[in-house]
Formats: C-alpha cells, sequence, structure tokens
C-alpha cells in the first residue's frame, strides 16, 4: 500500500488526530461520532465535509500543533510560537464542548 493511499493506516490516524482535534464530531451527523466525541467513521469525508466550518485560524492552529506533536515540540513551544492560532483553536474547543453539554431545549 503507498503511504500516500487514502487508507493507508498512517495516513488514517493522522486524519482522524486531526478530525479529533478539530472536534469535528460536534458538526458531525453521525451519532456514533457525537456519543464517542471522536471519529468514528470516515475521517478522510469528515474533514472534506466539515472542517471548512471551522474557522481558519483555528484550523491553523489545529495544523500548528499536529506538527509540533510530529517534530516532538512540546505544546508550550508551539504555543508560544503562534499564540494566535493556538488560542482559536483552544477556543473553539471549548465552544465545541459547551454546545455538546447545552441542553437540546437550548438550542431552540
Amino acid at each position: 500500500m503507498q503511504p500516500d493511499s487514502a487508507n493507508h493506516p498512517t495516513l488514517t490516524a493522522d486524519l482522524r488526530a486531526a478530525s479529533n482535534l478539530l472536534c469535528l464530531w460536534g458538526l458531525c451527523g453521525k451519532a456514533s461520532c457525537r456519543r464517542a466525541k471522536a471519529c468514528k467513521q470516515n475521517a478522510d469525508d469528515c474533514l472534506a465535509r466539515y472542517a471548512p466550518l471551522v474557522p481558519e485560524e483555528a484550523r491553523f492552529g489545529a495544523a500548528a500543533m499536529l506538527m509540533g506533536k510530529r517534530d516532538g515540540v512540546s505544546y508550550e513551544v508551539v504555543r508560544m510560537h503562534a499564540p494566535g492560532e493556538i488560542a482559536a483553536i483552544e477556543s473553539w474547543i471549548g465552544l465545541v464542548h459547551a454546545a455538546a453539554r447545552a441542553p437540546l431545549s437550548a438550542a431552540r
């Protein structure tokens, strides 16, 4: 299997990590993902469908965090080099989790 294949295990794990970091489960229509608060289906499809709905600066923050993790850079160092982007992803994560905790009647 080619490393750039959409079904390559490493790529699949990276896509799932990105999907989970962006909390795309909060936008997903699949109940299994929302219940698990994690991507449980096709992460590639999920990213293509829902990542554009995430604020751009938050997407940049997620990318910085994932690259930092890949390169062995601490969260503190990544935050120091991309403070606005990291603040944006932190804010986005907080918003998604708050929405997930909100009673359904409050959303109407």
